[in-house]
């Protein structure tokens, strides 16, 4: 039961990814903004209030990642220039390595607190809606 749980408040933290998804994976296969989207907006029952919440969430985080973005092409740029390098020293590589690790962790970190902070924005009713609403509007 509790593996149950966690599974679908791993679903739920998918479909309320918005845009982000769309950022990662290039194919817009995700809701994007769905808060805005007027179909879905109504059959959540979302207010004005809630939609104008989640889209200043949504504007603080995309502003935020954009800054993360850069700081991970910097790291990966620095870890493509030592491991060019003919003498390969293996704690500067692994040092770049980690760095690169850190800064995609800041954004999965990111990306995650913006979900539980919208999905709180949400009544467990609007959760409930938006669970069985995603995956039909991700297929459609």
């Amino acid at each position: 039961m509790k593996i149950l749980q966690i599974a679908l408040i791993g679903c739920l933290f998918a479909a309320l990814s918005p845009g982000l998804s769309e950022a990662q994976n290039g194919n817009g296969a995700r809701l994007g903004k769905w808060w805005k989207n007027g179909r879905i907006a109504t059959r959540l029952k979302l207010s004005s209030a809630q939609q104008a919440k989640i889209e200043a969430l949504w504007t603080q985080n995309r502003r935020n990642l954009i800054e993360k973005k850069a700081e991970l092409d910097r790291r990966n740029e620095e870890l493509s220039r030592i491991l060019m390098q003919s003498d390969l020293d293996e704690t500067k590589a692994m040092t770049a390595y980690d760095r690169v690790l850190s800064a995609r962790f800041d954004i999965e970190r990111s990306t995650f607190l913006m979900r539980v902070r919208i999905k709180n924005i949400l009544t467990p009713e609007q959760q409930r809606r938006l669970e069985i609403i995603a995956p039909a509007q991700v297929k459609s």
